[in-house]
């Protein structure tokens, strides 16, 4: 840890960390093997600027000293800084391949999508920023993690939230989401004050929450794709004797697999079968079926190709458009800026400003982000 300058104690139980801690104790694991060849499999989906700069040092070092290095990643920039070649897969097969500096990024995701591709990001309307405040929080304070919170979100919005790594975006929104126990502050639904005590408050004031790290808080991996859509919603399947219908289980998957174009053999499959980016879209399609109000989606595009962002950014799209409102925690600054209505950003777990999405640049954005940091 302390060559590869990563503040972390080595005596901390990683049970216990952050996705981001456990992505760099991972990396420090790797490089402590001393090998020829190293893979890294998105090593820098869930840790900072700074820290992926650290990184980007240790891999040229390495590459110095003879020992080659396998990098995946969906981040476009990455490939640029530190890869002499790239090779591009789509659907499991070798979609090209060429050497970095003779390859431009449209060309790139040409071979990602298999067409060309004008923007990742799709239009979005201007909001109406006095359109109806479907939720209000004010003064939010929770366990040392966050301070003070206070924002609005409206209706068929799409709110992004921005920051570092321990800015406490994700402690605020499982605090909203019943996860976290809140310690003062009040939050208000359609004007009325709540009680958020539980996942299950917030799921009957139509709340539903896409979580950071999918694998361990969003899905159970040996249950199959439709055993994991239908799972919020099992009260609506019991039989005459409480049994699950599974036929009508089937049916939902069934309608979500063609409805957000989730690739799988069958919806029998367990889930941990399928990809990165088809699983988030099953848990999407879990909180869909619950009908939410509000959607509260923490890194939804964390470790998926850009096809499948796409479809998350389609879905985000055309539930706004329907009159859901959704947050968004995502550590991509182009995403937030290219996806949202507006930006609340935070730093040390305190609100310290908004952006409309007209007014909202990367460096105002980072300024706020990096304020007492």
């Amino acid at each position: 840890m302390e060559e590869l300058k990563f503040a972390i104690n080595p005596s901390s139980v990683v049970e216990d960390m952050t996705v981001a801690s456990q992505q760099l104790v991972e990396i420090a694991k790797a490089l402590s093997f001393n090998s020829k060849i190293i893979v890294m499999d998105e090593p820098t989906s869930a840790i900072t600027e700074q820290e992926s700069k650290k990184l980007f040092d240790i891999i040229c070092n390495l590459k110095q000293k003879g020992i080659s290095i396998i990098y995946i990643s969906h981040r476009m920039e990455e490939i640029y800084e530190i890869c002499d070649r790239v090779v591009v897969l789509r659907d499991g097969k070798n979609a090209g391949e060429g050497k970095t500096r003779d390859l431009t990024t449209d060309e790139i995701v040409k071979m990602l999508v298999g067409r060309e591709v004008k923007s990742i990001y799709p239009s979005i309307e201007k909001k109406n920023t006095n359109a109806e405040v479907v939720m209000e929080v004010n003064s939010l304070s929770a366990k040392d993690v966050v301070h003070q919170a206070s924002f609005k979100l409206h209706r068929g919005e799409i709110l992004g939230f921005s920051g570092l790594m321990g800015a406490g975006r994700t402690e605020l929104m499982e605090s909203i989401f019943g996860y976290r126990k809140i310690d003062s502050g009040n939050i208000s639904i359609n004007g009325k004050y709540v009680s958020i005590k539980s996942t299950r408050d917030a799921i009957k004031l139509k709340i539903g929450f896409v979580p950071e790290d999918r694998r361990q808080q969003g899905m159970i991996g040996e249950f199959s794709v439709a055993e994991n859509i239908s799972i919020v919603v099992l009260k609506r399947l019991l039989g005459k004797f409480k049994n699950i219908k599974s036929s009508k289980e089937r049916d939902i998957a069934d309608e979500y697999i063609s409805k957000l174009s989730i690739k799988t053999s069958d919806s029998k499959n367990k889930l941990s079968n399928l990809s990165g980016g088809n699983q988030q879209k099953a848990i999407i399609a879990k909180w869909l079926e619950t009908m939410p109000e509000i959607l509260i989606l923490d890194e939804p595009t964390r470790g998926i190709d850009i096809r499948a962002k796409q479809e998350i950014y389609r879905i985000m799209n055309e539930l706004a458009e329907k009159g859901t409102s959704i947050i968004m925690v995502s550590s991509e600054l182009p995403e937030v800026l290219g996806v949202c209505h507006r930006v609340v950003v935070m730093a040390k777990g305190r609100v310290t400003g908004e952006f409309v999405k007209e007014e909202a640049t990367a460096e105002g954005v980072m300024k706020l982000a990096t304020e007492g940091v």
